[in-house]
């Protein structure tokens, strides 16, 4: 397995995109710097190559948009490398990181094992971060997973959202076990409207200059999805999420494959009955 890493600037933002070559296809993710800030640190599996990219300059703090192995997964790498660098996580994490529950090996394969983080420092939304002259806002925008948060910048007529897993696809209609279809809706037109001239900056895909319009159309799509959902339980008289995904969906899906984590059940399940607290039930 090769890692290549390519850097972009966006704004005040460095982009660092860190790809994973393992034969397959390839894994990539994103992390962020501004100043002596680092914006989430992606999986293990990168990581090397990310403490490579970083060498000539070690950030001296690292916030994280959630608690997932492909945004907090480089802490430790980080750490042994730089010295202990402070790590600012939503306080509903800070107890779930200090130690991990079983990753799955779909997940394993393309992000790594996480390492448990010991002593992550908790911050609630609304609490804003100054890093390269600039003040980065933390805005929840659960729906993902819950408690995720946005990092949102405000510069003039431009603003910059840092939307760690909230944008993942123009269709995730096969969804992640920790869904809330409600509450992606309603985070994707928070973070749509949080600022003129939207530019979103996602750990995964590429960077949106159209951020409000890519956000509100994802809003629209899981929006009508979710309505065809209630309807089709209503006509059929059943919440059974895998009977309701292949009447809506067809039968072609990932759950046996993923132990249950991601499936068009699971988006079926974020409409009837949307996750909000962690940990997840798996279906």
């Amino acid at each position: 397995m090769t890692v290549t890493a390519r850097r972009s600037q966006h704004g005040p933002f460095e982009r660092i995109v860190l790809t994973a070559h393992m034969g397959g296809a390839p894994a990539a993710q994103s992390v962020y710097r501004i100043g002596d800030t680092l914006i989430d640190t992606g999986g293990t599996i990168v990581a090397p190559a990310l403490v490579d990219e970083l060498r000539n300059d070690p950030p001296r703090r690292v916030l994280c948009t959630h608690q997932h192995e492909d945004h907090v997964g480089g802490v430790g790498a980080l750490r042994r490398a730089f010295g202990h660098i402070p790590v600012h996580v939503a306080r509903r994490y800070v107890s779930m990181l200090k130690t991990f529950d079983y990753v799955p090996p779909y997940r394993a394969s393309f992000w790594g094992t996480p390492e448990p983080i010991s002593d992550a420092i908790g911050f609630d939304p609304g609490d804003t971060f100054e890093a390269g002259g600039v003040t980065l806002e933390t805005i929840e925008t659960s729906g993902h997973t819950p408690f995720h948060i946005a990092f949102v910048a405000r510069l003039g007529d431009e603003t910059f959202a840092l939307t760690g897993d909230l944008y993942t696809s123009a269709s995730p209609l096969m969804a992640f076990h920790e869904s809330a279809a409600e509450d992606t809706v309603n985070s994707c037109r928070t973070v749509a409207n949080a600022g003129p001239n939207l530019r979103m900056l996602p750990t995964h895909g590429k960077v949106r200059d159209n951020g409000r319009e890519t956000l509100h159309k994802l809003a629209a799509l899981i929006e009508d999805k979710s309505n065809e959902v209630l309807r089709v339980s209503a006509e059929l008289g059943t919440r059974d999420y895998r009977v309701l995904a292949d009447r809506i969906f067809g039968s072609s899906d990932a759950r046996d494959n993923t132990e249950g984590e991601f499936s068009y059940a699971n988006f079926v399940r974020s409409v009837l009955d949307p996750v909000r607290s962690l940990p997840a039930p798996k279906y």
